[in-house]
């Protein structure tokens, strides 16, 4: 016997269906770049001396610092991805993405994910982690964390 669907319910189901459907391709799409840049990350970190950790915590000697501190980050606990750290010339230096969610209006009540790529460093005798980001809607790309990262230490010895 041929399996009958009601033309209304199935005007009703489509829709919907269509709604997950999207939502699905939404999600491979954003794992497929994350595994992009996790590679592209790995890369860069053994070609420049750092280690490398696709997923890691925040330091503790970084949660107090006001960045971290006053930022939000929605059920992930001070996560931070793309890990990369090594000491160069007495400087200590961690490169990473963080995430953190803010209010986008006074007015209304949603909130925004902002990216950010971080650089910290600190030298090595005296101690005190400077902290230098770019906060947008993606990370920096990684063919221009070369240059980020020369701009953070020319900050650093200012």
């Amino acid at each position: 016997m041929p399996l009958s669907i009601d033309p209304v319910t199935l005007l009703g189901i489509l829709p919907a269906a269509l709604i997950l459907l999207f939502l699905a391709a939404l999600v491979l799409v954003s794992m497929r770049r994350q595994r992009e840049r996790q590679r592209q990350c790995q890369a860069y970190a053994k070609s420049h001396g750092f280690s490398y950790a696709a997923k890691a915590r925040l330091p503790t000697e970084l949660r107090d610092i006001p960045y971290f501190r006053d930022t939000v980050q929605m059920n992930f606990g001070r996560r931070i991805k793309n890990a990369m750290s090594r000491t160069k010339a007495g400087i200590e230096t961690m490169i990473f993405d963080y995430w953190y969610v803010g209010a986008v209006s006074v007015c209304l009540p949603t909130s925004r994910t902002t990216r950010a790529t971080v650089v910290c460093l600190r030298n090595a005798r005296l101690g005190t982690w400077r902290v230098f980001h770019r906060d947008d809607l993606q990370y920096v790309e990684v063919q221009m964390l070369n240059g980020f990262l020369d701009e953070s230490l020319k900050a650093l010895r200012a």
